[in-house]
C-alpha cells in the first residue's frame, strides 16, 4: 500500500513538473532538458507500472499457492500418522498457551 501511494505521489510529482515546465516563460536549454527528462521519466513509469503491478500479483499468488501446498502437505502428514491428530492438538494448546502467556 505504500509504494502504491508512493508511486502514485511521485506521478503527481511529474505531472506537475510537466505543467510547470510546460506553461513557464523561460525558454532556456537547461529548462527544456529538464522538462523533457521530465517527460520521458513519467512515460517509462506509466509504460511499466502495470507490468510492475503484474508482477507483484503473480508473485503474490504464488506464494500464496506455496503456502497452501505446503499446509496441505503437512496436514496430510499429521492424519495419515497414528498420533498425528494427538500430536496436532497438543502442539495447537501449547501455541494457545505461547499467545496467552506472551499477550496475557
Amino acid at each position: 500500500m505504500v509504494l502504491f501511494v508512493v508511486l502514485l505521489t511521485s506521478s503527481g510529482l511529474f505531472i506537475i513538473l510537466v505543467l510547470f515546465g510546460i506553461f513557464s516563460n523561460s525558454t532556456s536549454t537547461v529548462n527544456l532538458i529538464l522538462t523533457m527528462l521530465v517527460i520521458f521519466m513519467g512515460v517509462m513509469f506509466l509504460a511499466f507500472f502495470p507490468i510492475l503491478l503484474t508482477i507483484l500479483i503473480v508473485i503474490g499468488i504464488l506464494v500464496i499457492k506455496a503456502v497452501l501446498y505446503l499446509s496441505e502437505f503437512t496436514m496430510r502428514r499429521i492424519a495419515e500418522s497414528p498420533k498425528g491428530p494427538i500430536l496436532a492438538i497438543s502442539a495447537l494448546a501449547g501455541g494457545i498457551a505461547a499467545v496467552v502467556k506472551v499477550f496475557g
